[in-house]
């Protein structure tokens, strides 16, 4: 699994390419938000999850990370995770002969 940034994440599992498009926050700071994806696309796995949940899973626990300034805030409850992936109908989504098939991360 690569992350990219505000351009999401792509990964491979069982011979699939995967892509998952960023959920759209303002980002107030960055700094930290691969660890914490990394932690949640661990917390998915672990809970057995399959790749594309997890990636869905990191990808908004860290764009929730990104939204926030001070210190002590800036780690997502699981609840806070769980609102958001609630409200955003976006999923990971195989690449298939070429094509993407990523979806965003829009609010709508």
């Amino acid at each position: 699994m690569i992350t990219l940034g505000a351009r999401g994440c792509i990964g491979l599992s069982n011979g699939i390419v995967y892509r998952q498009g960023p959920f759209k926050v303002k980002a107030l700071d960055t700094t930290g938000a691969g660890d914490v994806y990394h932690g949640a696309y661990i917390y998915g796995i672990l809970k057995g999850w399959d790749m594309p949940s997890s990636m869905r899973f990191a990808s908004a626990a860290a764009a929730l990370k990104c939204s926030r300034l001070a210190p002590d805030e800036t780690l997502p409850r699981l609840a806070e995770v769980e609102t958001l992936l609630a409200q955003v109908r976006n999923k990971s989504s195989p690449i298939n002969e070429g094509q993407s098939h990523s979806t965003g991360g829009d609010m709508d």
